[in-house]
């Protein structure tokens, strides 16, 4: 997943010092599988935003190479949240 539904990160993996560090996120809300769902692109993540309910966006840094994971930020969508 975290190469289909991700960008390249701007700094190699903090563990193993591969390039393969990987941004990945995902949104847990209302209507979304209980597992969130990975988001692919950015217009993904806005149309999502629009939606009525509380919809959260986690981003994850990943690496393919050693697996290490790391939550890098958590936040409320939507336009009246962001005011």
């Amino acid at each position: 997943m975290a190469e289909s539904c991700s960008e390249p990160a701007r700094v190699p993996c903090p563990v193993c010092g591969e390039s393969d560090l990987r941004i990945v996120r995902f949104v847990f809300g209302p209507r979304l599988p209980s597992g969130g769902r990975a988001i692919s692109s950015a217009n993904e993540l806005a149309r999502l935003a629009q939606r009525a309910g509380d919809y959260r966006c986690y981003t994850v840094e990943v690496c393919t190479a050693c697996r290490w994971n790391h939550l890098q930020s958590s936040v409320l969508l939507g336009a009246e949240r962001s005011a």
